[in-house]
């Protein structure tokens, strides 16, 4: 039993260490990321967000906070294996163009993080800390929003 998880601790450390490398890095900082994916109107919303995984124990919970159209059709999926619980919450709006997401990770301790939205050919990317919000704004292709 102790071998089967500690080959999954294994895993999931390696997975974190691959994600980590399509991230910016700050010298000497190994990065953990999270990856759901937002359909709006049928165009995917890929966010991903980063911290450095010496914080990974910390974190208790993602949020990610969606406006989009009052008439938008919206889902979600969260990938099997994340590595950290997340939460999906979409608010309605007449003023939701183009689509906002505010992105807060919740930890017992503050570091930095990275969000970075990818929706068709447009990506935006900014950074900020732990629990705080981390906003973001995104043109998805074809009026997506």
């Amino acid at each position: 039993m102790r071998r089967t998880v500690t080959a999954v601790l294994m895993a999931v450390i390696l997975a974190a260490s691959l994600l980590a490398q399509s991230f910016p890095a700050a010298a000497g900082v190994e990065w953990c990321a999270e990856d759901p994916f937002i359909t709006v109107n049928g165009t995917v919303l890929k966010l991903t967000t980063a911290w450095p995984l010496a914080s990974l124990s910390t974190v208790t919970v993602i949020d990610y906070v969606i406006q989009v159209n009052e008439d938008a059709e919206v889902s979600y999926t969260i990938p099997a294996g994340e590595v950290a619980p997340a939460t999906v919450t979409f608010v309605r709006t007449s003023k939701a163009r183009p689509v906002r997401a505010w992105v807060t990770v919740r930890a017992t301790s503050d570091f930095p993080v990275v969000v970075t939205a990818t929706g068709g050919a447009a990506t935006v990317s900014r950074k900020g800390v732990s629990n705080e919000a981390v906003r973001l704004t995104i043109a998805l292709p074809g009026g997506a929003d």
